[in-house]
């Protein structure tokens, strides 16, 4: 049997160089012809992989236990959870406002987060939790002094403890309506910033893109099961804009719209990291063993 032939160096050198350099020119099309088809919006419209929505308005107050429910802080900086040390119940209310148009229409919710700055506690670490508010409040022109912790007289339209919209609409049950299960809970120490994140609020913001007349807002309930534990936090009315409330929501494109773009950007991201390497022998990642030949369109030289 005739021994197998063996094509010399060289040969074989040159056509692996060919067939990379046919490799990278059909890439380098494919790439083109994607971009091409994502601007002219053949590719379902996809602008981005991922993006964020920053909800930064709305309206809070503060729900102050008392016997006539007339107490109310609508217009103050502050809010309130938890036990005072006087063995009264604080709880907050927020509601943002949500627009669907927000969103784009093919967006898929992966998170949502409430971000709340902690500015005064009498308290160490307690848990502070997020409920969903069954009906509709309101946010009054009342404004307490100080610190604002006791709240002053309720005004028009305020939530009160025993008033949804004071002084006319009571809540169906003392301390306002809302759900006993809570949507996500955070654990609070000292003065700074605290998030809460479940997939229980990805639900509540998609329920509000399907309906947004359910949008009732949250109760923020921290410890009422031991005296002094409230904490206070920054409300969208306070003076320093870092501070306020926000609502942060993630999304990425709905899965079937986005392929498309996302071969074209690793393709193209590909194509320029082995143009970067020098040419694609320099990329020992797709070749183990190197040319030992340099291409001479790159400045190098054959060797004899």
């Amino acid at each position: 049997m005739p021994a197998q032939r063996v094509l010399p160096r060289r040969v074989l050198a040159q056509r692996v160089l060919a067939q990379r350099v046919l490799q990278e020119r059909v890439q380098m099309q494919i790439a083109r012809l994607f971009l091409v088809l994502s601007a002219a919006g053949a590719l379902s419209g996809v602008p981005a992989l991922a993006g964020t929505l920053t909800l930064n308005s709305g309206r809070d107050n503060t729900l102050f236990e008392s016997t006539f429910g007339d107490i109310s802080n609508g217009a103050g900086e502050y809010l309130f959870a938890g036990f005072t040390g006087a063995d009264t119940r604080r709880r907050a209310l927020i509601r943002f406002d949500f627009d669907p148009a927000q969103l784009p229409d093919d967006a898929v919710i992966t998170s949502v987060t409430l971000r709340l700055s902690m500015s005064r506690t009498i308290s160490a670490t307690e848990a502070v939790s997020l409920h969903r508010v069954s009906r509709s409040w309101g946010e009054g022109g009342s404004d307490a002094p100080l610190e604002e912790g006791g709240g002053t007289v309720a005004e028009a339209g305020d939530a009160t403890w025993l008033h949804a919209f004071y002084p006319d609409v009571s809540w169906s049950a003392p301390g306002g309506d809302f759900d006993a299960a809570p949507l996500a809970t955070a654990l609070v120490i000292g003065n700074g910033y605290y998030d809460w994140s479940s997939a229980a609020l990805v639900g509540e913001v998609e329920s509000w893109r399907a309906d947004p007349s359910v949008n009732h807002g949250w109760m923020l309930i921290g410890n009422e099961e031991q005296t002094a534990t409230a904490k206070r936090f920054d409300s969208f009315q306070h003076g320093d804009p870092a501070v306020r409330p926000v609502l942060i929501v993630s999304y990425v494109p709905e899965p079937a719209s986005a392929p498309c773009a996302v071969i074209a950007a690793l393709i193209a991201a590909r194509c320029a990291r082995v143009r970067a390497a020098g040419w694609p022998f320099a990329d020992t990642a797709m070749n183990p063993h190197p040319n030992p030949y340099r291409h001479p369109a790159v400045g190098g030289q054959e060797r004899p």
